[in-house]
């Protein structure tokens, strides 16, 4: 499905990282880091010897009702079945990151939404561009929860995606996304996490039903 145009795609990302709006990086406690985005294929150890990838401090987060139209277009692009007023947003954020999926150069966009997210977790959409255009190619129906990965591993000359499904009832599992013809479908599953670059990191906690927001 293809949905609004590069230009407003080009916008977002240009704004939205170059002259500081409403994102920040975040902490798996809610405090916000320095703003920088760590590249380096093994993240580097923090405070008590954990891994930034454990603590869930890569992600850029956005606050649909008080970011500006650059960014509640990065929301709507997010549901835009829905047809969300103003105050609607009220509780609607999302976290995100970019990378080059395919090695063309040009980076797509891992979003994860987790605003109304219960114990099977949030929505999880994967943006390209498309002939000026942008097209989702996976949505999440099933819910999902971070870590996000982007793994070595390809299918079709793009690099394969990994998240975690738990709650609900299901058994913790990571699933893996391989790209077919027209997007990325689930394609297999792992008891453990896979090897691959964190791109949106973990900020759950668990509790009796589930994981739950942090």
């Amino acid at each position: 499905m293809k949905i609004g145009t590069f230009l407003a795609f080009t916008v977002i990302l240009s704004l939205g990282l170059g002259c500081g709006l409403m994102t920040a990086d975040i902490a798996t406690d809610g405090r916000q880091t320095d703003g920088t985005i760590p590249t380096q294929t093994k993240p580097p150890v923090t405070d008590g010897g954990k891994t930034q990838s454990e603590t869930g401090s890569l992600g850029k987060e956005v606050f649909c009702n008080e970011s500006r139209d650059q960014e509640r277009l990065l929301c709507d692009l997010t549901a835009p079945e829905w047809e969300m007023h103003e105050t609607d947003y009220n509780p609607f954020k999302i976290t995100y990151n970019e990378v080059d999926l395919n090695d063309d150069g040009i980076e797509e966009l891992i979003i994860w939404e987790s605003s109304w997210a219960g114990t099977s977790g949030g929505q999880l959409v994967v943006l390209k561009s498309q002939d000026s255009d942008i097209e989702r190619i996976f949505v999440s129906d099933w819910g999902g929860w971070t870590p996000i990965l982007v793994l070595t591993s390809k299918q079709n000359g793009w690099k394969d995606i990994a998240f975690l499904q738990a709650g609900g009832g299901v058994k913790a599992t990571f699933l893996i996304l391989k790209f077919e013809k027209n997007g990325y479908s689930v394609a297999a599953t792992s008891e453990t996490q896979p090897e691959g670059r964190v791109v949106i990191g973990k900020s759950w906690k668990k509790s009796t039903f589930g994981p739950i927001i942090e």
